[in-house]
């Protein structure tokens, strides 16, 4: 693939990595708010409904801010870990914790379960994705 086609294309996940973390803000505080939404309707229909669409959802959202990070590595607590994988964990714990102070939300440790897989998995993508349109960074240990 030559060089001007993958700068193209890490635009474009660039946008529609900001485009997804701006509708799932949105996801978030019309939830919050109990305000009734087409996605959460949708949901019912995949199979593990609510689990399938934490793993879903928070995986995609850990994938594009990894590449919006440029799949950025970090130290934390003597390893090196996704600098997008850390924030979305620390912001989703706090968001699923948040759920026990609101009547209308329920925490679940099973979310957080999926939430946490979907981190891992989509984390993995998003480095061997962001390997491959950086030819020069093929090492999943970086």
């Amino acid at each position: 693939m030559s060089i001007s086609i993958k700068n193209s294309l890490k635009l474009f996940l660039k946008l529609a990595g900001i485009l997804f973390i701006c509708f799932v803000l949105y996801l978030l505080i019309i939830v919050d708010l109990k305000i009734p939404n087409r996605f959460a309707e949708w949901v019912e229909y995949l199979p593990f409904k609510d689990k399938m669409g934490h793993f879903l959802l928070i995986g995609t959202l850990a994938f594009f801010t990894n590449i919006l990070f440029d799949i950025k590595r970090v130290s934390f607590l003597n390893k090196k870990i996704l600098l997008g994988s850390l924030i979305i964990t620390v912001f989703i714990t706090i968001e699923e914790f948040s759920q026990i102070f609101l009547s209308n939300r329920n925490f679940d440790l099973i979310d957080l379960v999926c939430n946490y897989a979907g981190i891992l998995v989509f984390g993995f993508l998003s480095v061997i994705l962001g390997n491959y349109l950086n030819k020069n960074n093929v090492n999943l240990e970086n």
